[in-house]
């Protein structure tokens, strides 16, 4: 759900700029991409792993450090699949944010969001 969340969030404002502003492609996904990490980490936090740690500024930046990471990969996907391989902007902006999910959600769950067991917890917490 979150996901789907995330993903409706990017498709909303993908079509928003790039139909009704005219931005290119890449810049539309670009952005798009950016805006829904906010609405992403905050259904990733509470939804899908239902996190209650306090530790927010910290998972926030690992989530946009990967998520710098997807958007750059995003627009080399998107690049490469509209300008390249001539793929309709729709299609390859799904099949970029699929394989970008697969690997994040192995992220999120181990590093981002992960509890501390008592043999992980740094000493100085």
């Amino acid at each position: 759900m979150s996901g789907g969340l995330s993903a409706t969030t990017l498709y909303a404002f993908l079509f928003l700029f790039h139909l009704y502003l005219n931005l290119s492609v890449v810049a539309s996904s670009t952005l798009a991409y950016a805006l829904s990490m906010a609405v992403g980490f905050s259904a990733q936090k509470y939804w899908t792993f239902r996190d209650k740690q306090k530790k927010m500024v910290a998972q926030f930046s690992k989530y946009v450090a990967l998520g710098v990471f997807n958007i750059a990969m995003n627009a080399f996907f998107m690049h490469k699949m509209v300008e390249v391989v001539d793929i309709h902007y729709t299609v390859a902006q799904l099949i970029s944010l699929m394989v970008i999910t697969a690997w994040s959600f192995f992220f999120y769950k181990r590093f981002v969001f992960r509890e501390l067991t008592e043999e992980y917890r740094p000493l100085a917490e």
